[in-house]
């Protein structure tokens, strides 16, 4: 695909993947630019990425397959499955309050993100956390917690490890090798031929986009040491260290589509519809690009010039990424797209390369881009 060489170019991107299905089908697989600025090693299809966010609408999808198995309950309370959470008058809590970033737990205090890489030891601190405001009062972003809560309420239904159950679950019945929940250290192979992350370049003058702040600058760096830390590669972070392929995330969301992929399909109608509502706190708040069960939701407002929202159809459902990560599917027009990379672009610009793709996709498709 240009529009990924373009990026490169303009927008100040380094290593990118691109895949699309559509009806069920494959219709995009795209690489370009370098996985390793380091050793000037190429982006391939098969390159690990580190896609930070994107990581929770995979952990949302585990927890509706968990939910159709019987094991879980939306609206259970979260003690219900893991009594030590109710310590510290978290008791009233439900599955439902952390999928949708209305627990009251956005952050543990004296707890850094990534003194969060070990589930069990996150799980304990999250035990011992108090809530910083009445749960469902409000919906505040969870970053990692949101991960930390429920990777161990999954650990807990299943019996198994977190990701010996997102292995059950989700990449076995999808004929996937490259969706891993940290990088075993012992994985030398995939460990170096993992994408290092680095903060994007500047936008070409010709985008019209302004170079990036100081403080956003500073940010970027920050998300960059943040996934270059042994810790966020090869612990267990299910909210935010997912290193997978576009590939496989686009897989994943296809076989949420109404074609899924090789006669596979994740999840029911009736287990979509619901993880699909918008969801709000009780003071009527909610996410820029809306909150359904986990999920980011397509066809909201835009909030930045560049089109900073997940996609332009109302139907459309995913989850970005910290500096422009992103996947989704639209069951409606049948296609499942993601995008993975290595650049940590600024939010305030961080998904127009995303945007392109989906112009470019759509467009080549047929496909009104509904913006």
């Amino acid at each position: 695909m240009q529009v990924l060489n373009d990026a490169i170019e303009s927008l100040g991107e380094c290593g990118v993947q691109v895949a699309a299905y559509h009806k069920g089908e494959v219709v995009v697989d795209a690489v370009a630019g370098i996985a390793d600025p380091g050793t000037g090693r190429e982006v391939d299809h098969d390159t690990p990425f580190l896609v930070f966010s994107c990581s929770k609408g995979i952990t949302a999808t585990l927890v509706h397959c968990l939910h159709e198995a019987g094991l879980v309950d939306y609206d259970a309370p979260i003690a219900q499955y893991w009594p030590a959470f109710a310590r510290n008058g978290k008791s009233g809590i439900t599955v439902r309050d952390a999928l949708t970033h209305r627990a009251g737990l956005s952050e543990v205090a004296d707890v850094s993100w990534l003194d969060q890489w070990n589930l069990a030891d996150a799980g304990r601190a999250v035990e011992g956390a108090s809530t910083l405001w009445e749960p469902r009062s409000t919906l505040v972003y969870h970053p990692v917690t949101f991960g930390s809560i429920l990777g161990n309420i999954v650990v807990r239904v299943s019996g198994e490890s977190f990701a010996s159950a997102a292995d059950r679950e989700i990449s076995q019945r999808l004929g996937i090798t490259d969706l891993t929940f940290g990088i075993d250290p012992s994985d030398v192979l995939r460990a170096s031929t993992r994408a290092v992350l680095v903060t994007a370049g500047s936008p070409g003058v010709d985008t019209g986009i302004a170079p990036p702040s100081r403080e956003e600058s500073d940010q970027s760096d920050r998300m960059v040491a943040f996934g270059n830390d042994p810790r966020w590669i090869h612990g267990c972070m299910p909210a935010a260290n997912l290193t997978t392929s576009a590939r496989a995330l686009a897989r994943v969301y296809a076989s949420l589509g109404p074609d899924g992929v090789d006669g596979v399909r994740l999840l029911r109608d009736e287990t979509l519809s619901e993880a699909v509502r918008p969801s709000f706190g009780n003071d009527g708040s909610s996410l820029a690009m809306g909150m359904g069960l986990g999920y980011q939701l397509g066809g909201m407002p835009e909030v930045a010039p560049t089109g900073h929202r997940l996609a332009p159809w109302r139907d459309a459902f995913g989850h970005d990424g910290a500096g422009g990560r992103a996947a989704m599917v639209s069951p409606r027009h049948r296609l499942a797209v993601a995008l993975t990379k290595n650049a940590v672009t600024p939010g305030r610009y961080s998904l127009v390369t995303w945007r392109r793709v989906l112009e470019a996709i759509s467009a080549s498709l047929g496909i009104p881009f509904e913006a």
